[in-house]
């Protein structure tokens, strides 16, 4: 009987929920406030790449194998866009409904090193933050891409390189 690997449809939305638990459980915390939200960012690029290069090996060795290095990145690379389109979702729902104040704390933050800095008017402050407030979920779901595609697609690479692969050659003529 021949195991069937995990789709990359189930290692992706298991990951994706790893991903969004551990940076509730780091955000909640206290851990990483809001004026260090990009360390959160790197945090969960990170576990994205080690869970990914995990998931290659993974089903490398459920393939026992008999697997290339474009087979071993194919399967990383569609769990990375599954967990992008899922995280991204997430991102919106979070952004949109859940955490809807999360854009001017946001813009509250910027707003504050802006005045710091002295180089800027009020007027031109507001003129710079008001497309981050206008289009928050679309900016973090194009930089959760960006992101993610990246850590992604190199994590995919180095799951490619690091499994073990002896395939079995289908068109070697028999004698």
């Amino acid at each position: 009987m021949e195991v069937k690997p995990a789709t990359p449809v189930k290692k992706g939305a298991l990951i994706t929920a790893i991903i969004l638990l551990v940076g509730f459980i780091i955000y909640f915390s206290g851990a990483i406030s809001i004026n260090s939200f990009r360390v959160l960012t790197w945090i969960e690029c990170m576990l994205l790449f080690t869970a990914i290069i995990c998931s290659s090996v993974y089903y490398a060795n459920q393939m026992n194998g008999n697997v290339l290095f474009g087979n071993v990145f194919a399967e990383g690379f569609k769990t990375t866009a599954v967990i992008i389109c899922l995280f991204s979702l997430c991102v919106v729902i979070f952004a949109s409904f859940i955490f809807p104040g999360m854009a001017d704390k946001v813009a509250g933050t910027i707003r504050l090193s802006l005045e710091k800095d002295n180089q800027l008017s009020s007027n031109q402050i507001d003129e710079y933050l008001s497309p981050l407030k206008n289009h928050f979920a679309s900016i973090v779901t194009g930089f959760t891409i960006l992101f993610f595609g990246v850590s992604g697609a190199v994590g995919s690479v180095t799951g490619a390189i690091i499994a073990k692969k002896k395939p079995k050659h289908q068109f070697v003529k028999q004698s």
